[in-house]
């Protein structure tokens, strides 16, 4: 889809079109259809990041629990939506070792434990082997440096997959 062809949609087309760049979040493109057309894909970007760093602090909460847990095959007990299965799959969680999987389930319990939401990172930028390492020293974060590193994280799982889906 081109961004011209996306700005013409009317509201609720966009809002599906867009459907899975923020996970299972359709209230990001929802709101962020008002300030179309978008002039580019930065733009867009901008936008729909807008939408969430001004959401309030529940919605927020919302989103980052919307996103499932980087798991290794070995321990995925629920079914991802097509983007996170790629993403997680890309980026080598369903080859390691099983040693390593186990302690990515244990520092995910962790995690949550401490935060109340899931550990999100942006595999696709971080690379196959950061996971672990970044799980590690990210619980020892406190909850709001947590909770700006995770929106963080989000904005750029959407923005790769804003580049998959429009074609300028």
């Amino acid at each position: 889809m081109t961004l011209a062809e996306l700005n013409d949609l009317d509201d609720a087309a966009f809002a599906e079109a867009l459907s899975g760049i923020y996970e299972s979040s359709p209230w990001v493109p929802e709101r962020a259809a008002v300030g179309r057309p978008f002039a580019d894909l930065e733009a867009l970007k901008a936008g729909l990041r807008r939408v969430v760093d001004t959401a309030g602090l529940e919605a927020q909460h919302e989103l980052i629990k919307a996103h499932p847990d980087l798991v290794a095959r070995k321990h995925r007990k629920a079914e991802l939506t097509d983007h996170s299965k790629k993403e997680q799959s890309g980026a080598g969680l369903d080859a390691l070792a099983d040693d390593e999987a186990d302690e990515l389930l244990q520092l995910n319990k962790e995690y949550r434990d401490k935060f109340d939401f899931p550990f999100i990172q942006c595999v696709r930028k971080a690379g196959p082997d950061q996971a672990l390492p970044a799980l590690r020293a990210r619980l020892q974060n406190d909850a709001d440096a947590e909770l700006r590193q995770a929106l963080e994280e989000i904005h750029w799982i959407a923005s790769y997959r804003l580049d998959d889906l429009i074609k300028e």
